[in-house]
């Protein structure tokens, strides 16, 4: 979940983070966030900003770059439409 989620206050940029999440899992086999051993870790990690682990794995630099824009902090964030 995009960090934005837990303030409730969101908008198309929360599609952006979940894509990049999905492309992450995608290219480590593993899930964003596997470091962590229950839900209140993540949920620190996701709103303090701290991106995963798994990111240091990506196959790809250019993937890596791309996947690191798309959960980037939402003022930074593309957005999904023009």
């Amino acid at each position: 979940m995009a960090p934005e989620l837990y303030e409730e206050e969101y908008d198309d940029r929360v599609d952006v983070y979940s894509f990049g999440m999905a492309l992450l899992e995608l290219a480590t086999l593993e899930y964003p966030y596997s470091e962590c051993t229950n839900a209140a870790q993540i949920y620190r990690k996701v709103t303090l900003g701290v991106r995963p682990a798994g990111l240091a794995r990506v196959p790809s630099r250019e993937l890596a770059e791309f996947i690191s824009v798309c959960i980037s902090p939402r003022a930074s964030r593309p957005r999904a439409r023009a």
